[in-house]
């Protein structure tokens, strides 16, 4: 199965990401969302397992410092730095393949004020978010996505 980080179509708040990612293979990340919480150990050494609440975690975006899309992301933190309030919800969606995430209810946690320089490059910038959900669609995956992958006899 072939991936391609143009298949990609990433839009929060309105607008719609033009492009620009870090050339690192994560950067459009998702941390990964826990589904069972610790086991409960019984006095025989059993254990009962329970569902964790945990609807979302952590969102990663990396871009290249020539990103066009980087002017809006700094204004949005610009609103929290100065004491505004700006709630997140988009969607991602791999068009290649016809899977798709929600994206909602979510803040900014971190953001670079000004790029990391050295002696012959210039940093990536990260933003780091957290949403209450993110809501994954796996039904509309488009025939002959996934292949089955035979080996040599």
């Amino acid at each position: 199965m072939q991936f391609d980080i143009n298949d990609v179509v990433l839009e929060m708040n309105g607008h719609t990401v033009e492009g620009g990612y870090s050339d690192d293979a994560d950067a459009i990340m998702f941390e990964p969302i826990e589904l069972a919480g610790e086991a409960r150990v019984g006095a025989d050494g059993s254990k009962a397992w329970f569902a964790k609440a945990e609807k979302a975690k952590g969102f990663t975006l990396k871009f290249l410092p020539s990103a066009p899309s980087i002017p809006f992301f700094q204004q949005q933190a610009g609103i929290v730095l100065n004491g505004g309030t700006v709630l997140w919800n988009g969607s991602v969606r791999d068009t290649r393949h016809g899977y798709s995430a929600q994206l909602r209810n979510g803040v900014m946690r971190q953001f670079q004020p000004f790029p990391n320089y050295g002696a012959e490059a210039v940093g990536n910038y990260e933003y780091m978010f957290e949403f209450e959900e993110i809501i994954p669609d796996y039904d509309a995956v488009t025939a002959g996505s996934f292949r089955a992958i035979g080996s040599a006899a």
